[in-house]
């Protein structure tokens, strides 16, 4: 038997287990449905697409957390799974060129995710009173407050900015991994010294993907935003796939604004 023959019959089974799972409704502990998809080729895509696709699947898996009341304040590393399974499913559709309207959404417009929710940048504002706070404003990232070191040192945080603006002064904390940010800002409040904390979420709107999952397939949905964008699009054209847990890549439908 071949190597090939033996690893599609590894993943069948994998596939069909996990499925059993997703169909009863199971989680698994970190919280992301017992569902995967099959692993995509990376051979031949340059690591900057790599790179940009895993960045759409954190946000997607991101926004599915956040979808969770409890989770969506608690739940601070997004699930591995989760993120494996939104970003084969966008490598499926990067390499089905045999599928209409696969072309638009991947080489004519390059669509990716708006860059909402915020997977790496914290704000924290800070009382300058404070001891600690002074050596943040030294550019150093390590304070002495304990609480504060802990939070930098568990989630790999580093000083990117601190600014001193007239009315307050705000420090730009940036992860070295996708987090829910909103949760992480949750555990800064209440440390004394700090004034609040957020995501530093950007402002606008623009081309994005959406995905649903669904007991067969994952819906993807990729839109063109145009005219206005800052203030929110006037115009949006929208394409929508379907993944199979399998890998298949089928198109759907497009409609929307006519493409600029």
């Amino acid at each position: 038997m071949s190597l090939l023959s033996i690893y599609s019959i590894v993943f069948l089974l994998i596939f069909h287990s996990c499925s059993l799972i997703f169909e009863s409704g199971g989680e698994e502990p970190d919280g992301s449905v017992g569902q995967i998809m099959f692993p995509a080729s990376t051979i031949d895509v340059p690591d900057s697409v790599k790179q940009t696709y895993k960045m759409d699947a954190e946000r997607l898996a991101l926004r599915d957390i956040q979808t969770d009341v409890t989770k969506k304040s608690t739940l601070i590393k997004i699930p591995t799974g989760l993120v494996d399974l939104y970003f084969n499913g966008l490598l499926h559709i990067y390499h089905a060129e045999n599928v209409a309207e696969q072309e638009n959404v991947v080489k004519v417009y390059n669509i990716h995710t708006l860059h909402r929710p915020e997977i790496k940048h914290l704000l924290v504002a800070v009382d300058t009173t404070v001891q600690w706070v002074k050596m943040w404003q030294e550019g150093y990232r390590f304070t002495g407050n304990v609480q504060i070191d802990k939070l930098l040192s568990e989630y790999k945080l580093d000083l990117n900015k601190y600014h001193r603006w007239e009315n307050r002064h705000l420090v730009e904390l940036e992860a070295e991994n996708a987090l829910n940010i909103l949760a992480l800002s949750q555990k800064f409040i209440g440390i004394d010294g700090v004034i609040y904390a957020e995501p530093n979420n950007v402002v606008g709107d623009g081309n994005d993907i959406s995905a649903f999952r669904k007991s067969d397939y994952v819906v993807y949905e990729y839109s063109l935003g145009y005219g206005d964008c800052l203030a929110g699009c006037i115009h949006k054209h929208y394409w929508t796939f379907r993944v199979s847990y399998n890998g298949n890549v089928e198109f759907v439908n497009s409609y929307g604004s006519p493409l600029k």
